[in-house]
């Protein structure tokens, strides 16, 4: 999907007084059909999300943000190979980013902040040019565009940079200043 095409469509962050939707995720669809557009973001919706929803090959637009869903992103989401926003932020998620989301040609907008997504940001295709904002306040995300797998605390992490940081650059002006001298 061209952006666009995108910039035309109703946005992801619609007003959630209008939602009256509430219960279980279903997958009531026999065959992926062609539906292009599914938002069904702040509707208290609970359980997880239906492995089949990556069998919707048409799909361009998925929000799901602002529920309380639960498990793992499904791996056949890597079957959504028109998706061009996928939102799944400010759930309950758990577990991996699937590779499989590494496949995902067109995905021009994602955001799967506020879960608690662990492990490495799968390194292939389009998922790690995206702004670290799409993927913070998960418990152990790591890798471009967040910090590095490995590199102990996160939060810790950086912050302790910043201090070698200043240290290295008083020590330097220090030895600047004792030369003029």
């Amino acid at each position: 999907m061209r952006p666009e095409r995108l910039e035309s469509l109703p946005m992801v962050h619609s007003c959630s007084s209008t939602r009256v939707y509430s219960g279980y995720t279903g997958y009531t669809f026999s065959s992926g059909g062609s539906m292009i557009y599914l938002d069904l973001s702040y509707n208290s919706l609970s359980g997880t999300i239906p492995e089949k929803f990556g069998a919707m090959s048409y799909l361009q637009v998925l929000n799901l943000g602002h529920n309380s869903l639960t498990g793992d992103i499904p791996d056949s989401f890597g079957g959504l190979k028109a998706i061009g926003v996928l939102d799944l932020s400010h759930n309950h998620l758990q577990g991996y980013l699937p590779a499989s989301l590494g496949t995902v040609s067109f995905l021009s907008d994602l955001d799967v902040s506020n879960n608690n997504l662990t492990g490495p940001i799968p390194s292939g295709g389009q998922l790690t040019t995206f702004p670290a904002s799409r993927y913070e306040n998960n418990s152990g995300l790591c890798g471009v565009p967040m910090p590095l797998c490995g590199s102990g605390s996160h939060s810790t992490g950086l912050h302790t940079w910043g201090r070698k940081q200043s240290v290295t650059t008083v020590m330097v002006v220090g030895i600047i200043f004792l030369r003029l001298h």
